[in-house]
């Protein structure tokens, strides 16, 4: 079966339906906290990318130390 925007959307709804049965809880507060889960990966992604971009700007300043230190 093909991956479409459709069945990922009805693949999450089922999931999300079964979770609030399986913990016995309504489905607006499992909307919440699917909400809040995705929120918090959402975060976790952005430092993931900012730690990233520090990573190469301090390689970058490693090179040009390097070289600095090796024309003296």
């Amino acid at each position: 079966m093909g991956r479409s925007l459709l069945y990922r959307n009805l693949a999450r709804a089922i999931r999300i339906a079964h979770f609030c049965e399986d913990n016995k809880i309504s489905t607006s507060e499992g909307l919440e906290l699917v909400a809040e889960l995705e929120y918090r990966v959402a975060k976790l992604r952005a430092s993931r990318r900012e730690f990233l971009a520090s990573l190469g700007k301090l390689a970058v300043v490693g090179i040009g130390w390097s070289c600095l230190c090796r024309s003296t």
